[in-house]
Order: structure tokens, then C-alpha cells, then sequence
């Protein structure tokens, strides 16, 4: 056996580095998109609050100021009334193939809520980072 990983030592070093290279290197990039789905699951009203699915690399955990900077660079100003916007970290138990998030949906979103913000001033008062 070691005669073997002493054959192949440079490609397992190889690959081991190219690894660390993704890990290092990879997209580091959080990606925001609007979950309707979730607003029909809660049942408010649409014009009181939208929900946004926030996905990002492995080991980059989305701070609020950069959902903050998305928000005021992608979202339009809002006036009038209590209106919020709700930022959700991905997990399969928040998409539509979850059978019970219907039913469970407060219980579930709230382990995942990273964000939640006025529509007016787009700051968080609701920070989990």
C-alpha cells in the first residue's frame, strides 16, 4: 500500500493543492435573489414585506453590511407605511421541496433569518451575522 502512495505522492500533493487553491481562490461571491415563494408561505401581504434568499461560498458567512450595500444598491426606496425586507441564509429546508414549510414556516425561517430591515432606511435592526 505504501509503495502505491509513494508512486502516486505527487498527484495526491497535487490535488491536495489545487484544494486549498479553491478554498483560497474560489468565488467569494454572495448572491441575493427574492424568494416570493416564502412571502405566499408566511401569508402577509406583499406590500408588507418582501423575503430574500441569501446564498454564500462555504466559508464566507454574509456580514449585514454587505446585505445593507446590496439593498441600497438593488432595491428602490420605499415611503409609506411599515413596509420590511427579510434576508434568509439558503438552506434546503427554506425552498419549495420542503413539504412542512408551510406548515412550520415561522419555526424554520426564524433558525435562518440573517437580516431584517425597514424598507425606508435599509439598515438592519435585525442582525444575526
Amino acid at each position: 500500500m505504501w509503495q502505491s502512495l509513494y508512486k502516486h505522492q505527487w498527484l495526491i500533493i497535487f490535488m491536495i493543492a489545487c484544494a486549498f487553491g479553491l478554498l483560497l481562490f474560489g468565488d467569494k461571491t454572495t448572491h441575493i435573489y427574492p424568494a416570493p415563494y416564502l412571502d405566499e408561505v408566511s401569508g402577509v401581504s406583499p406590500n408588507q414585506y418582501a423575503t430574500f434568499i441569501v446564498k454564500s461560498p462555504l466559508f464566507h458567512s454574509p456580514k449585514c453590511s454587505e446585505i445593507e450595500q446590496w439593498a441600497n444598491n438593488h432595491l428602490p426606496q420605499h415611503s409609506g407605511g411599515q413596509a420590511f425586507y427579510f434576508f434568509m441564509r439558503y438552506d434546503p429546508a427554506i425552498t419549495p421541496q420542503n413539504v412542512f414549510l408551510k406548515k412550520d414556516y415561522l419555526a424554520i425561517a426564524g433558525d435562518f433569518e440573517i437580516c431584517a430591515m425597514h424598507r425606508n432606511d435599509k439598515k438592519c435592526f435585525i442582525c444575526k451575522e
